[in-house]
């Protein structure tokens, strides 16, 4: 009979230990950044998923999830979540500034040639103003109501076991 392995000593706790410390490597830093990597850094600072945003760039969740413990990788995604920030609110200050001009111009009109404006026209610019400044009328619940039965559905349920005709809801 051939034997294939002998024991030369016992195992100790530092052979049982190493072969964990050889699996905690960490993966060498990114050194170059690529289109894809500033496509999906992109996505991830727009607030795209990690699962998402690898699957648009052609990257498994797990790669993703490396890459995004790497600094160069996270400097680059908080790099483009400043521009969307910084876009955000430039449209924001735009849109602001556009209402003060709106209104300015409103008031001037009413100021100047109130006989133009209907009473209609008068409400629905004070009902606009109220809404926007938290004094709109109160009103109904824009919520829709939903009602599922629960209680019949139980009843009846328990209705067809006592009577012994458990049957599923669908075959009745």
């Amino acid at each position: 009979m051939m034997t294939y392995a002998h024991i030369d000593r016992p195992l100790t706790d530092v052979d049982l230990s190493a072969p964990a410390a050889e699996s905690e490597s960490t993966p060498a830093p990114l050194v170059r950044l690529s289109e894809r990597h500033r496509r999906l850094a992109r996505m991830l600072a727009e607030g795209v998923s990690e699962q998402d945003a690898g699957l648009a760039v052609g990257l498994l969740p797990a790669r993703v999830s490396v890459l995004k413990s790497d600094p160069t990788f996270r400097h680059l995604i908080d790099f483009y979540r400043r521009q969307v920030e910084d876009n955000y609110l430039s449209v924001h200050e735009k849109l602001g500034e556009l209402t003060n001009l709106s209104t300015d111009e409103i008031i001037l009109r009413l100021e100047v040639e109130a006989e133009k404006f209907d009473l209609s026209d008068l409400i629905e610019l004070t009902k606009l103003g109220a809404d926007r400044t938290g004094h709109a009328p109160a009103g109904k619940s824009t919520a829709p109501t939903v009602t599922f039965n629960i209680g019949a559905r139980l009843d009846a349920a328990q209705s067809r076991v006592i009577e012994g005709k458990a049957k599923y809801v669908n075959e009745e």
